[in-house]
């Protein structure tokens, strides 16, 4: 029988896949799977949690104001959740004689979610979120992972990460909540947030600064691939200058299947480094990323230079600390495209980074999803992507009972961007233009943003669009 998957088991539910039959639409659980074949798309766009990344940052700046922070972990999550769909499931391998009395052909009813289910993740949320708003929690608009409480011990925030919480808030509020989860689950509370969503966080006694790093990651990486660096040559920069991987080589040799799994196994190490804490990574993991099931030898040895690069600054983390002396949170952004970047297709890459009290919180390396027609339409459609990252977070932030100054000053290096943010007119160079781009003037108007000119060598997303030369990676990079 063929049967679509949908989901793995794991040690919980034993060697268990989940599938549906494509022919009567039951959703069945067997350990039994016959792997036809599988196709890897590309992927093209490289952004961090911005959520996850703007608390780390506020760690900090709370810990300072006498809040504190800490972490519960909820043990067998998935278990708690309630099913709506009537699911069945094989009987496993070594309960068939504890069941033979049902006779053949006989299946078992899921009551409750199980590891493995597709359903058991949004079951469990949903198990979650509605036991904190019974509680009083009021679930952010913007993104309803996030939730806050005022009482009277205080504001508290909580953010829900799959089976582990982050929470802010003063030391009273976050025990009583954590006293107020126990009671309904099984749950382990860290004193206080050391580690949250595979990245450590560490702070100065006097929570002035913090670091986040990855270091378990690392080890990964030199487990995996240290010895094939071995004799590798160091390099100031993570990959070539100019560097763009070309996906269609007439006549090209490709990998074995097992150094292109391993090939996915670094690029996807990479990834996870990028999403939390070396955005100076972005764009030469977004090329790499081009080629998860067709690469080269020469995409294989890009990939170790970008390793090694990395296991070479493996003591350099992303560094938490303001510059700003006074009270009020501010934001800014920078914003730059490669005009037609991909060397196939003509697109353009889009590359920002935006700023929160000076510390990076948000990043992105991606393609744009059509092609542009001139450097200063590829430079608008950059901004635009900006503006709906940084409007977000000033939501979450004012859902946070904290209020962000405005004018928000997004930089950018084209005179044509600012001229086509700021006016309605519109020419036989910009007529085409997507409406849906223009929606930044009426924030322009409104006071909450700002398009402000920066000269190339002073922008720090153009490392985001390509890979730079060594000179210039490293100005933008130590920001």
């Amino acid at each position: 029988m063929k049967a679509i998957f949908v989901g793995y088991a794991n040690k919980h539910a034993g060697n268990v896949y989940r599938f549906i039959n494509p022919n009567t639409n039951k959703i069945i659980l067997s350990p039994d799977m016959k792997w036809l074949e599988r196709k890897y798309g590309d992927e093209k766009n490289v952004k961090p949690s911005i959520i996850s990344n703007l608390y780390q940052d506020i760690k900090v700046y709370k810990e300072a104001d006498d809040d504190d922070t800490t972490t519960t972990d909820f043990e067998t999550a998935f278990l708690y959740g309630k099913l709506k769909e009537e699911i069945y499931m094989e009987i496993l391998t070594g309960y068939k004689e504890v069941y033979a009395y049902l006779g053949k052909n006989k299946v078992l009813v899921l009551k409750m979610a199980m590891y493995g289910l597709v359903q058991a993740a949004s079951q469990w949320f949903k198990c979650l979120s509605d036991m904190l708003i019974t509680l009083g929690y009021n679930p952010c608009e913007s993104d309803p992972c996030l939730m806050y409480r005022i009482d009277e011990e205080g504001l508290c925030n909580i953010l829900m990460f799959v089976d582990e919480n982050l929470i802010v808030g003063s030391r009273k509020a976050i025990d009583k909540v954590t006293k107020e989860i126990k009671n309904i689950f099984s749950v382990t509370v860290s004193p206080r947030a050391m580690e949250y969503s595979g990245s450590e966080m560490n702070v100065a006694e006097n929570y002035l600064c913090g670091w986040i790093g990855q270091p378990d990651l690392y080890k990964n990486l030199e487990k995996k691939f240290g010895n094939m660096l071995k004799g590798q040559q160091s390099t100031e920069t993570p990959s070539t200058p100019g560097f763009h991987v070309v996906c269609n080589i007439p006549e090209a040799v490709f990998i074995l299947d097992h150094d292109q799994k391993l090939y996915r196994s670094g690029v996807g190490m990479l990834l996870f480094l990028v999403k939390h804490t070396l955005p100076d990574l972005s764009n030469s993991t977004h090329e790499l990323l081009k080629v998860m099931d067709k690469a080269t030898e020469g995409h294989m040895k890009e990939l170790y230079r970008v390793i090694k690069y990395t296991m070479d600054t493996k003591n350099k983390g992303l560094k938490l600390q303001s510059e700003d002396t006074d009270d009020k949170w501010k934001f800014k952004a920078y914003s730059d495209a490669d005009f037609a970047g991909n060397k196939e297709t003509q697109i353009s890459v889009t590359g920002y980074v935006m700023y929160f009290m000076n510390v990076p919180i948000c990043w992105r390396s991606c393609e744009q999803k059509r092609v542009t027609l001139s450097t200063t339409e590829a430079e608008y459609v950059a901004c635009s992507e900006v503006v709906k990252d940084l409007l977000f977070i000033v939501y979450l932030l004012r859902h946070m009972k904290i209020e962000v100054e405005l004018l928000i000053r997004v930089n950018v290096d084209n005179i044509g961007v600012i001229f086509l943010a700021e006016n309605q007119n519109s020419s036989d160079c910009t007529k085409h233009v997507d409406i849906r781009y223009h929606f930044i003037r009426q924030y322009i108007k409104d006071g909450t943003i700002m398009i402000e000119f920066v000269r190339s060598s002073e922008n720090d997303s153009d490392i985001f669009t390509k890979n730079v030369t060594s000179e210039t990676f490293s100005r933008h990079s130590e920001n």
